[in-house]
């Protein structure tokens, strides 16, 4: 591996230097000369002040300087989660180049900042994505992918670059105030971009990120990618003259294609959502439907029997406020925060959710059943496990449900949860006092009675959110979200999962996991970040390639249907108004691809 990097690193000189006098220096100014500029995303506008600086579409609402403005206007931003704003330099097609910008990426969800370069059109493109690591380190992750006209992202090279400390509370907490935001900041950074033949060199602050070859593009127009308030300044290109077969043009509908399963019909804020299929083929999806975040939620379901082709209209199981969303008993956010379902073998469905029979009762972990395929539903009764209710097994914190019900090849049911604790004496809202353990619950009988908690580890305080896949061989992988390590938290169990072998770090970084063992023995890791993704492996976990197949970001779940298709179901955020997204996708040998 060492020989072939320097056999690289050697070639891309090499390669650059032969190039470097043919490389000309091209004018990016964007105050003025908007006619070379195609702006994608946003109806609000990109700006270039008189100093410079280049703000994307979020600061129309926000305020260049107004202090109040980030507080009292970031709420009010409710596709924020949804995509990402683009500047396309669409009157220069551009072969070889040396691109670099200065940015600042501030606090905020799923924050980040990028370039895209060879672009042949407003989706097929190279992209580079720079995201602040937050409380898992100071550092930069720097990634390099290719897009495809359906809007897919294939990862094709990534890198960490460590960068200057900011104050650590902000990092933990989140800012209180205008000033600790733009604290929030390592101050400005430089991104660079060299692109010389198939030969691509990443760094951020004069750090090499990292460098790889591709072939996919060879020529096309650049653009600055931001998601929420990137500052930009100083974006200087330097490039060869390329040519496309056919003009650069901004392509028409969504990208990647989806479909809304609510269409908002029940209620303006529709998150959480969960996805089954039952023995007779029908497809449900279910979601939590409230006036707000606030608000008391009800739940909403659509099925289908056809194999997705077309749902029922939505409809609530019961009367708003009557169901709750599952998660962490007493917590208004925690684990999972989505009711889930579950198909049993003799047809009958079960929901799982946080359920408050009343408002003078307390909340409990409740299940109701249908017989009907969904139309109609028994009252809520509280989840036992070992002859307890399950949210009085903890003898401190609390526990809370966050997978769907997945049954093993064997008949064996498992249900996924986490202890939610702190440090004596310490903040259980505070992530450094926090203590967290994954668990499991295990039925024999199809769900009738559930034994555990069964703890993954008894002594790793850093892991929640675990999904757990079937391996091929029998043996079971789970993957957890970690608070502070890099990447997720990993461990096999070899006994339907009694116990477990010492968490590892896996390499792969997700948060709000959701894992699927398809039938062709590939391994789909689903999660959530700047967008949604799909890792997915052939080998049983042991080596990994990454796609974003939306730029929405939210809680997600999917199944396998019956003609070995996927249907992936998620949210588009936390704000009002809130929608849910579904797509079907096919696995292929090469990855994953839309099925229609």
């Amino acid at each position: 591996m060492r020989t072939h990097m320097t056999t690289l690193a050697l070639t891309l000189a090499i390669t650059a230097s032969s190039h470097a006098e043919i490389l000309q220096q091209i004018d990016t100014r964007m105050a003025g000369q908007q006619a070379r500029w195609t702006f994608v995303g946003s109806e609000h506008p990109w700006k270039q002040r008189e100093d410079g600086v280049i703000l994307s579409p979020i600061w129309a609402i926000l305020g260049e300087t107004e202090a109040p403005g980030y507080f009292k206007s970031r709420d009010a931003y409710a596709d924020d989660l949804t995509r990402e704003d683009f500047a396309f330099l669409s009157g220069e097609v551009v072969r070889d180049l040396d691109l670099s910008v200065e940015f600042q990426i501030r606090y905020g969800s799923v924050t980040n900042m990028g370039v895209a370069f060879r672009a042949l059109d407003s989706r097929r493109m190279y992209c580079v994505q720079v995201e602040d690591m937050g409380r898992k380190g100071f550092s930069f992750h720097v990634s390099l992918w290719v897009q495809d006209a359906a809007g897919f992202r294939t990862q094709i090279a990534s890198g960490i670059v460590p960068h200057a400390e900011y104050p650590d509370h902000i990092r933990q907490t989140g800012p209180s105030n205008y000033e600790e935001w733009v604290r929030s900041s390592p101050g400005w950074s430089k991104l660079r971009v060299r692109a010389i033949g198939n030969s691509i060199d990443v760094s951020v602050d004069g750090q090499r990120a990292f460098e790889c070859t591709d072939t996919t593009y060879a020529a096309g127009t650049v653009a600055l990618i931001a998601r929420w308030a990137i500052p930009f300044r100083d974006l200087q290109l330097r490039g060869t003259v390329g040519k496309l077969s056919t003009p650069w043009k901004e392509l028409p509908g969504p990208s990647p294609d989806y479909f809304l399963p609510f269409d908002g019909r029940l209620s303006p804020y529709e998150v959480y959502p969960a996805v089954a299929q039952d023995s007779q083929g029908r497809a449900y999806v279910i979601a939590n439907v409230a006036e707000g975040p606030s608000s008391d939620f009800g739940i909403g379901i659509v099925t289908s029997k056809d194999g997705a082709k077309s749902w029922t209209d939505p409809r609530r199981f019961n009367d708003l406020g009557k169901f709750v969303a599952i998660g962490l008993i007493g917590e208004a956010g925690g684990a999972g925060m989505g009711p889930s379902l579950y198909a049993h073998r003799n047809g009958k469905v079960s929901c799982f959710m946080r359920h408050k029979p009343a408002e003078d009762q307390p909340e409990m972990i409740g299940v109701a059943e249908s017989d009907d395929g969904g139309h109609s539903w028994s009252e809520v009764r509280e989840l036992v496990a070992s002859g307890q209710p399950v949210s009085k097994l903890a003898a401190s914190g609390i526990l809370g449900l966050y997978s769907p019900v997945q049954r093993l090849k064997d008949g064996t049911l498992l249900l996924n949860g986490y202890h939610y604790d702190a440090v004596p004496g310490g903040n259980l809202g505070s992530n450094a006092d926090r203590r967290d353990r994954s668990f499991l619950l295990r039925s024999t009988d199809d769900g009738v009675t559930w034994t555990g908690p069964h703890y993954i580890s008894q002594d790793n305080y850093d892991n929640n959110e675990c999904m757990i896949a079937e391996l091929p061989d029998g043996r079971l992988q789970a993957f957890m979200r970690t608070l502070k390590a890099p990447s997720m938290w990993t461990s096999f169990s070899s006994d339907g999962g009694l116990t477990w072998t010492p968490l590892v770090q896996s390499g792969v970084s997700a948060e709000c996991p959701c894992v699927l063992g398809h039938s062709s023995g590939t391994i789909l890791l689903g999660n959530r970040g700047s967008g949604i993704f799909l890792n997915f492996s052939r080998d049983g976990g042991i080596s990994w390639k990454v796609m974003r197949v939306s730029p929405a970001s939210g809680m997600m779940g999917m199944i396998e249907l019956s003609d070995g298709r996927i249907l992936v179901v998620y949210h588009t955020g936390y704000r009002v108004p809130g929608r849910i997204r579904a797509q079907l996708l096919r696995v292929t040998q090469t990855g994953i691809e839309p099925a229609g």
